[in-house]
């Protein structure tokens, strides 16, 4: 479900001249598509289930923790299910209020969990002093989630939170979404979505209160011998919803460049995608051809060697940043020359 209109990007679009208006209205288009893929089914029922436990009032709450290596397509493959679901559609109640079944929230970065809980509680509507205890804020967070009739709470970039060094930053953690789950009036059903690392939460809790409580799902990547076909069919029916042609033939060498320049990740096959499309649009061509996917990969890159004119493109090394870019072959030289350096100091010691 798209994010609702208002008057400022209206009045933004009625500005803009014909043409550009025209680019506009097709890119919202193209980054509407949604591409239904293998970790679908399986998300979904998981969705349902919580879904499910949330309308029934005795049952506790429990967690759904879905993790996935960044640019994946997770938060997009939740937003959809979540967001086309009609039990979580807001809904009127008594004394004209609305009841929103679904609060959504990502946690910010080096977040502890009391700065969780202030992102929370800003995002519920409350103004909160900084002197205000962690158990304090999620007091307030319990009890405006149940004002405001919230039955699902969805907490992205959970591994913002668990990156806590400390025993008692998880501890934390677990007791503040324990009692969420135990309201006795109004237990609260969560989903988390993160990175894989995000697993470990169970691993760490000394208390195992949550290993009972949370279903793990990890989601399988992509993979160019299983997935190679289906990308290049959404290639093909993306590219006709911009009114595009393909210039440049989805031979198996070129999904093979796509793939590795991607990290198989569908999030950044989906970017480098929408910005070749762009980019054929701003040009006025009629097809995406191969410069506009070389100009693709070169925004992700930001520089160096480029995917789709190396021609030993496969000794191409990269990572993905935290905001969705690569990282350069140094960096990545760099980290790979710092981890040899401390395995080797580590044998040393153990000599």
């Amino acid at each position: 479900m798209a994010r609702e209109d208002n008057a400022v990007t209206r009045t933004m679009t009625e500005r803009l001249s014909p043409e550009q208006r025209k680019i506009r209205d097709i890119m919202e288009k193209v980054e509407a598509f949604y591409l239904t893929t293998h970790n679908d089914p399986e998300v979904k029922r998981e969705i349902d289930v919580v879904v499910r436990g949330a309308s029934r009032a005795a049952k506790d709450g429990h967690i759904l923790l879905i993790t996935a290596e960044s640019q994946s397509g997770k938060t997009t493959m939740v937003n959809h299910y979540l967001d086309e679901h009609p039990s979580l559609v807001p809904f009127p109640i008594e004394n004209d209020n609305t009841a929103y079944p679904l609060f959504k929230v990502t946690a910010p970065p080096d977040s502890t969990m009391a700065g969780l809980g202030r992102e929370m509680a800003m995002r519920l509507g409350y103004q909160l002093h900084r002197r205000v205890t962690e158990p304090s804020i999620f007091e307030k967070v319990r009890a405006q989630l149940q004002v405001q009739g919230t039955r699902l709470v969805v907490v992205n970039e959970i591994q913002h939170v668990l990156d806590a060094p400390s025993i008692k930053g998880l501890r934390h953690f677990s007791d503040a979404f324990k009692n969420l789950l135990q309201e006795e009036d109004w237990p609260i059903h969560i989903i988390f979505v993160g990175l894989p690392e995000a697993k470990d939460m169970i691993k760490r809790d000394k208390k195992e209160q949550l290993e009972a409580r949370v279903m793990h799902l990890a989601l399988e990547p992509l993979s160019l011998n299983e997935h190679g076909e289906a990308i290049a069919d959404m290639i093909d029916e993306v590219l006709a919803i911009a009114g595009l042609g393909s210039g440049t033939p989805l031979t198996n060498e070129f999904l093979a460049r796509l793939f590795h320049g991607a990290r198989d990740r569908l999030g950044l096959i989906f970017k480098m995608l929408h910005f070749a499309i762009e980019d054929a649009l701003d040009s006025g061509d009629t097809e995406v051809v191969i410069e506009h996917w070389e100009d693709a990969y070169m925004r992700l890159a930001k520089g160096g060697r480029n995917v789709f004119v190396e021609p030993e493109w496969w000794t191409i090394v990269r990572g993905v940043r935290s905001d969705g870019f690569l990282t350069t072959e140094k960096e990545e030289a760099d980290l790979a020359a710092s981890k040899s350096g401390a395995g080797g100091s580590q044998k040393s010691g153990q000599r």
